[in-house]
């Protein structure tokens, strides 16, 4: 759980125990006479290993490219600070002034004004369920896109318009590192590893870089930046989802969500052909690339967590045509969830819809019931291993007002000699979530004594996975508690009810 400085700090702290030089980088380096740490490895670069795994090489390649940057200050910097790097580079090539690095970006308005315009992208929300025969099209980096296609930059845009020339300053900074980005996007899928892990890595890095060109269009610490550009990137970006729309629903399909720049279509008769076809016409239509990016053979849209009369944007999970699972916004996808409620979530939703129709997926529901049942006796029984309940958290700060569970774990942790910093993941397990003291109610991981876990809060994460997938079919803690599962009609009950909703 080192983090880049703390762990120099121990190596040099080592060396002066020894020696008074070494030479951890190409240098040899006098370690009595070194004030900074990270001097201390010349002409090497050293990072976390999980950034490693995630960012790589081929990643921080792409840093520096964009940004112009040294790789020790590129690994370091926010995405924010590499846009900066790469406008003030441009600027510099066409001989432009460049400002101080904060600027008010102040347009005058009157607040209906602002209401009128400053909005985001276009959605629509989820029609809650199971469907059928579902594709995703989903524009390729509609917002990158948009600058480049209609000239979108600081010095180009208008109250009312956006003028085509001259060309814009954001254009130069986004239009190579689009091209680049789905080059690698595309190349990767003919690739064999390492070479894939490799192109996947740039795509991913340049997605993000891009991404935050267009999100840091309007920001306060942008020294180029006008709140304007930003509303007119997504004032775009609307008027192509509107006519997307009103295209899919004249060719028969219906829309069961949609995001800012992904569409989900069904048509009881479709197949690839079709919604290839489809996408063909939009991207003619629009003028801008759309693609069908996956097609589900059973996809159940979910509410939120708050409201089960709500939808819920990003959260969904569905069986691909290949068979596979894919989820969105449940607890498999989330890093703090343990492993044995992820497990069990992913064996319910492989259950539930396995088959080949939607009757298929209603008698599977008694069997669900029956998976969530044996799960929480096996909590119950204690069969459950320790290191399969951990939960995982990040340290965003050093001090919390709240004793949260992972600052309990984390101040457990500094009482016994351990360094923890922000960034750091907190591992710990819930031994007694009601205890009337805070710092009673988990125990850090690396500090764990093998006492009993706290079978209650388990069964209470447990029943969460389970209502995240079943809740569209009316499933609901309560109601599970008051079911009979050995009544010979509880399948037929089920049924009824999930044909109903």
């Amino acid at each position: 759980n080192m983090d880049q400085r703390e762990f120099l700090e121990k190596v040099i702290s080592r060396a002066r125990q020894y020696f008074r030089y070494y030479s951890l980088g190409r240098e040899r380096v006098d370690v009595w006479r070194l004030k900074n740490p990270m001097f201390s490895a010349p002409g090497r670069l050293i990072f976390s290993y999980s950034d490693f795994e995630s960012l790589g090489l081929a990643g921080l390649e792409e840093r520096c490219r964009f940004s112009m940057l040294p790789p020790k200050m590129a690994y370091r910097w926010t995405a924010g600070r590499l846009v900066d790097s790469r406008q003030c580079y441009i600027a510099f090539k066409k001989n432009y002034v460049i400002p101080r690095s904060e600027n008010l970006n102040l347009v005058v308005r009157s607040a209906w004004e602002i209401h009128l315009n400053d909005k985001g992208g276009l959605l629509q929300s989820p029609v809650v369920g199971l469907h059928e025969n579902v594709a995703v099209l989903d524009f390729e980096s509609m917002f990158p896109n948009i600058i480049v296609r209609y000239n979108v930059s600081y010095e180009t845009v208008e109250l009312d318009k956006v003028r085509r020339k001259p060309r814009g300053l954001l254009v130069d900074v986004v239009e190579h590192f689009l091209k680049r980005r789905l080059h690698f996007k595309h190349l990767k899928k003919k690739l064999n590893e390492p070479y894939r892990t490799w192109a996947e890595q740039r795509q991913n890095e340049l997605k993000l870089l891009l991404v935050s060109s267009y999100g840091y269009s309007g920001n306060n610490f942008n020294r180029f930046g006008n709140p304007l550009t930003f509303e007119w990137i997504n004032r775009i970006s609307r008027i192509v989802m509107k006519k997307v729309y009103e295209i899919a629903r004249s060719r028969g399909y219906k829309i069961v969500y949609s995001d800012t720049d992904s569409i989900f279509v069904k048509r009881e008769d479709a197949d690839i052909g079709d919604f290839e076809k489809l996408a063909e016409e939009l991207e003619k239509a629009t003028r801008l690339p759309i693609k069908v990016d996956r097609i589900y053979k059973f996809l159940v849209l979910l509410t939120t967590k708050t409201d089960v009369n709500l939808g819920g944007t990003k959260r969904y999970y569905g069986r691909l045509l290949d068979g596979s699972l894919d989820f969105k916004g449940v607890e498999v996808k989330r890093h703090d969830c343990p492993e044995f409620v992820k497990d069990f979530q992913y064996r319910l939703a492989d259950k539930l819809l396995s088959g080949e129709s939607k009757e298929d997926v209603y008698k599977n529901l008694r069997e669900c019931y029956n998976i969530v049942a044996k799960a929480i006796d096996e909590i119950l029984e204690g069969r459950i291993p320790a290191e399969k309940l951990v939960v995982k958290k990040v340290l965003r700060k050093d001090e919390y007002k709240v004793l949260a569970p992972h600052y309990v774990a984390s101040l457990q942790l500094r009482l016994n000699g351990y360094r923890m910093t922000p960034g750091d993941i907190i591992e710990f397990i819930y031994v007694n979530a009601k205890h009337r003291n805070p710092l009673m109610r988990v125990q850090a991981w690396k500090l764990y004594d093998g006492r009993s876990y706290d079978k209650d809060k388990y069964i209470e994460l447990l029943l969460d996975a389970a209502e995240s997938i079943l809740a569209p079919f009316d499933f609901n803690r309560k109601r599970f508690y008051n079911l009979d599962l050995n009544d010979e009609m509880l399948e037929e009950e089920l049924i009824e009810t999930a044909d109903i909703l």
